[in-house]
């Protein structure tokens, strides 16, 4: 079966919670390891836009950056 249209969306559990906070002005950042891949660049620039910090969050080539389809 062929799908129209694929898209991205966050749904780590650290990043749900960092954007909810960070909804009502609170200051929000996330710690963790992506992968240099575009999983892991799409989920900086997701943080960036939402001015959540990602000072702390490094871009491994040894660790994969998880991704499920649903």
């Amino acid at each position: 079966m062929l799908v129209d249209e694929m898209s991205l969306h966050t749904e780590a559990c650290a990043v749900k919670t960092a954007i909810a906070l960070a909804g009502p002005g609170l200051s929000a950042d996330v710690i963790g390891n992506v992968w240099a891949d575009p999983f892991g660049a799409f989920l900086l620039q997701t943080l960036d836009e939402r001015s959540i910090g990602a000072q702390r969050v490094s871009r491994d080539p040894d660790v994969g950056t998880s991704a499920t389809t649903v």
